[in-house]
């Protein structure tokens, strides 16, 4: 079973608690290793008070800067996990 289908699925494991878990603490270790600037917009694109529409006007950026920005961010995020999680690698679903 991949990491994927452990925590896609809904049906209560301790296997599938493990590994979300485990996937939420790198993921936590990852976002350190970013810039703080993509830190930053990882962590307000991803928050639900805050829409992409707003995030130029709080940044005090343009809106194709803050696409750019959160393009990159996930990027490097993705290369990073994909370190210990080949299923992040670019050329995967």
């Amino acid at each position: 079973m991949s990491l994927a289908d452990l925590v896609a699925s809904d049906v209560p494991d301790p296997a599938r608690a493990a590994a979300h878990e485990e996937l939420f603490a790198h993921v936590a270790l990852c976002m350190r290793k970013l810039s703080a600037q993509q830190r930053e917009i990882l962590t307000f694109a991803q928050s639900s008070d805050h829409s992409y529409e707003r995030l130029p006007k709080i940044l005090g950026v343009g809106m194709g800067t803050v696409k750019s920005r959160i393009a990159r961010g996930r990027k490097n995020l993705r290369r990073l996990l994909a370190q210990t999680y080949g299923e992040f690698e670019p050329d995967t679903a």
